[in-house]
């Protein structure tokens, strides 16, 4: 014979839960409730829960895919980040594509943030692609101009520049591709500093206000980049961070401009007072 239960006592019961079924207490229990009802709460809650099951948690990188016929397509991913023009001959098949933003990529002072996107085919090209990607202009870094920027791949833990990419209409940049991977956008590197005036003959105590000219491998001027000066020769002439020199006593110095990896100097002649 069971035992009584004493006053104001319940035996617990387990309450499972099944998808689409909701679980009511026992009926002898139910006049403990509240008189609002509550279970209408708890089902609200239960289906949230439900609709949140299978979604991207807060550190996974935003992604996105879509199918092309054998026939290709152009097609747009991630708020048209990325835009991939597909001709037959570059498609075995149907192919899936997918796009995703990359998180794990080495970073790069002329990197857009934003731009860096992992992105590939299965199964893979048997021909050429269009790939443009789009940025914020608000968001070039050091004064980056839109006719500066270029299409870059990752190479192991390098960006390498894409051949033939070249900023289009807009705040977009393509090229031809024919192999997927991740592509960003960067700023062309300085490859040469001129200093000018290239040789300076000054008197103890005067200034003189140089000029750097950065410019690329291909010898286009990269206005606005950064410039850091020095003086090889301080007991010569000093320089300050705006390239202004100052002789301080005679004889032969020379000044230095550094952008990047580029440097670019001239000679300074300091003469005595007379």
């Amino acid at each position: 014979m069971r035992a009584a239960a004493s006053p104001g006592s319940f035996k617990r019961r387990s309450l499972r839960h099944a998808p689409g079924r909701l679980d009511l207490p026992p009926p002898a229990l139910r006049p403990l409730l509240p008189l609002r009802p509550v279970w209408p709460l708890l089902l609200a809650c239960a289906l949230a829960l439900s609709a949140c099951e299978g979604a991207a948690s807060p550190g996974e990188p935003e992604r996105q895919g879509v199918t092309l016929p054998a026939s290709g397509g152009t097609v747009e991913l991630l708020g048209g980040a990325l835009r991939l023009a597909v001709p037959a001959s570059a498609l075995a098949g149907e192919t899936h594509f997918e796009v995703a933003l990359s998180t794990g990529h080495p970073g790069a002072t002329l990197l857009v943030p934003g731009t860096a996107l992992a992105v590939r085919a299965e199964p893979g090209l048997v021909g050429s692609v269009e790939l443009l990607l789009t940025y914020d202009g608000a968001r070039l870094p050091l004064a980056l101009r839109h006719e500066e920027l270029r299409l870059y791949r990752l190479a192991g833990d390098f960006w390498r520049p894409v051949a033939g990419s070249a900023p289009g209409t807009g705040s977009s940049v393509s090229a031809a591709v024919d192999s997927l991977g991740t592509f960003a956008l960067l700023g062309v590197p300085a490859a040469s500093v001129e200093v000018l005036p290239a040789q300076v003959r000054m008197r103890v105590g005067e200034e003189v206000a140089l000029t750097a000219r950065v410019r690329d491998a291909a010898g286009n001027l990269l206005p606005g980049r950064a410039v850091s000066w020095l003086s090889a020769k301080p007991t010569v002439a000093t320089v300050s961070d705006a390239g202004v020199v100052r002789a301080v006593g005679p004889g032969i110095g020379h000044i230095g401009a550094l952008s990047q990896d580029a440097a670019g100097s001239n000679s300074v002649v300091v003469e005595g007072n007379p």
